[in-house]
């Protein structure tokens, strides 16, 4: 078996690799999944694009019968470093998987541990991997490896019709300008990153991190604001436009996420996602990420009748 960098030629089989993560969030939705007839990740085709992912391929002879593909977090790992010397250089493992037929010879450990050599080589000290929570033959593989479990999440969505009714009725104003993030901390928590959880980052710096790349991306999103008793809440929706674009689906996909809450956030928000989201043109689903602890979302997500339709295992370990 030869380990090598992914060249031009082995996109085909890529793809083709690519309809094995069966338990991928666009497969297990069953109502997502009567939408399209893709069952390939979108992201394992637009990675093959990055310059700043790097994806090894295991081949038998001339065949690609297993793929891994990893980014090193520079970005997040600089802004760090600046801030405190002592900060390790970050990388992520973004897919893993193996042709049916090759499977149980040991060669995603292979692919993982050439990983590790050349992450060493660039001075990486710490990696992550993410899971799906039913795939018990993944986990099991990285706690072997000495991964370390830090934090599970789910994703919750909403189809058209699929809305409880609700009685109040605030007012909100949609607004292009970009609004104050006065509540960074709460709000980016409430997204199911792990870095949060890596011992070795500082807490505050990540949120910092974090905080200034979301004003990066204010200008691209669509921004609403709703105020109750003279205080203000905020929300980021953007329209997966590629995702639509893939899978060929006739309607809008929308991606929701907090941008400044505050202790009105229960009362606004389920109120929110049925008098703006409802309305949208061509609207089809709406999906918000949750972190597994973070009962209070999920208690306001399920209020007007959004389900969590997949469950992820983010994992860490020293390398």
């Amino acid at each position: 078996m030869l380990i090598r960098r992914y060249e031009d030629k082995d996109k085909p089989s890529i793809l083709n690799l690519g309809q094995n993560f069966e338990l991928t969030p666009y497969v297990v939705d069953k109502k997502f999944r009567n939408l399209t007839s893709c069952r390939i990740p979108l992201l394992v085709d637009r990675q093959l694009a990055n310059p700043q992912i790097v994806t090894l391929v295991a081949c038998e002879g001339d065949k690609v019968i297993a793929f891994l593909s990893y980014m090193v977090e520079r970005d997040l790992s600089e802004y760090h470093q600046k801030k405190i010397n002592s900060s390790p250089l970050c990388a992520s493992i973004l897919f893993v998987t193996v042709d049916k037929e090759f499977r149980g010879k040991n060669i995603a450990t292979t692919l993982i541990e050439q990983c590790f050599k050349e992450c060493r080589k660039l001075r990486v000290t710490v990696i992550r991997v993410g899971t799906d929570f039913g795939n018990q033959n993944a986990l099991s593989l990285y706690q072997k490896l000495d991964f370390e479990i830090v934090l599970t999440w789910y994703i919750y969505r909403i189809y058209k019709d699929e809305f409880k009714p609700l009685m109040s009725s605030p007012s909100f104003i949609p607004i292009k300008s970009k609004l104050s993030i006065e509540a960074t901390e709460k709000t980016i928590a409430r997204r199911p990153l792990p870095w949060f959880y890596e011992p070795k980052l500082n807490t505050e710096h990540t949120y910092q991190y974090l905080a200034s790349k979301k004003e990066q991306k204010l200008n691209s999103l669509q921004i609403y604001q709703a105020e109750c008793h003279q205080k203000k809440i905020g929300f980021t929706l953007k329209r997966d436009s590629l995702r639509e674009s893939y899978y060929k689906i006739k309607g809008s996909l929308w991606n929701m996420e907090d941008l400044v809450e505050s202790e009105i956030r229960g009362q606004i928000l389920p109120i929110y996602i049925k008098q703006v989201i409802k309305n949208l043109p061509d609207f089809l689903m709406l999906e918000s990420w949750v972190c597994a602890h973070d009962y209070e979302t999920q208690h306001i997500l399920k209020q007007v009748g959004m389900k969590a339709v997949y469950g992820g295992i983010s994992l860490r370990r020293d390398i």
